[in-house]
């Protein structure tokens, strides 16, 4: 710290630690508490290089999802035989199995997806591993406080 000869600090040394220390307490916070996230996903509506009438029944599907998500979810793995390694249909399979809380098998769907050429699949899989990861540390928090 600097000031001028005579005059008084603006903050002493002691007032610069605190503030330092909560400064870092605060930042490793979110790190370490256990917190709530949402997150608002789109499907990916793509149907580039699907026959036009499998086009057109995935683009229904993508609208069915305002109204009725599981049940788009299901035409989606009727769908797997007609557009198998499709990026659309893989990312979006991903979600569904990421929202039945199913993250392992969403991890392979966006991996899969990813390696179609969805960008998205990559983020995807990193969402499904801390989704992982937190259930991890939540039934291992809930083994401590039953223990």
């Amino acid at each position: 710290m600097e000031w001028c000869r005579g005059g008084n600090p603006a903050r002493t040394t002691e007032d610069v630690i605190e503030g330092a220390i909560r400064d870092i307490a605060g930042s490793l916070r979110g790190d370490l508490v256990p917190h709530v996230d949402t997150y608002k996903i789109r499907v990916r509506e793509g149907t580039k290089g699907l026959s036009k009438e499998v086009a057109n029944r995935f683009k229904e599907l993508v609208k069915l999802t305002k109204r009725d998500a599981r049940g788009a979810c299901a035409g989606w793995d009727a769908m797997r035989a007609e557009a198998a390694g499709y990026p659309s249909l893989l990312f979006n399979l991903g979600l569904c199995a990421e929202q039945r809380g199913e993250y392992e098998k969403a991890l392979g769907l966006y991996q899969d997806a990813a390696q179609a050429g969805a960008n998205e699949g990559r983020e995807g899989f990193e969402r499904a591993t801390r989704l992982i990861a937190g259930r991890a540390d939540a039934q291992e928090r809930a083994k401590r406080r039953r223990g």
